[in-house]
């Protein structure tokens, strides 16, 4: 993604995307997320589309452990 913006949840959850990171989007059916774009940057952003079931190896940060935390 090459803009800030922030995504906006359909529970009303706000979140800041930056260039470099990478939103998962599961919100497959009903009214979906919202985008709010920061700045006059281009919004360039890449799409994937992945088969049901498949695993996309993707963790979220809680997820994930710091070599400190073993």
């Amino acid at each position: 993604m090459c803009r800030v913006g922030s995504v906006i949840t359909t529970s009303g959850e706000t979140y800041t995307i930056v260039p470099g990171v990478v939103l998962l989007a599961e919100d497959l059916t009903g009214t979906g997320h919202e985008w709010q774009m920061i700045g006059d940057d281009p919004w360039r952003r890449a799409y994937m589309i992945f088969l049901p079931g498949v695993d996309t190896h993707v963790r979220s940060r809680s997820d994930l452990k710091s070599p400190r935390n073993n």
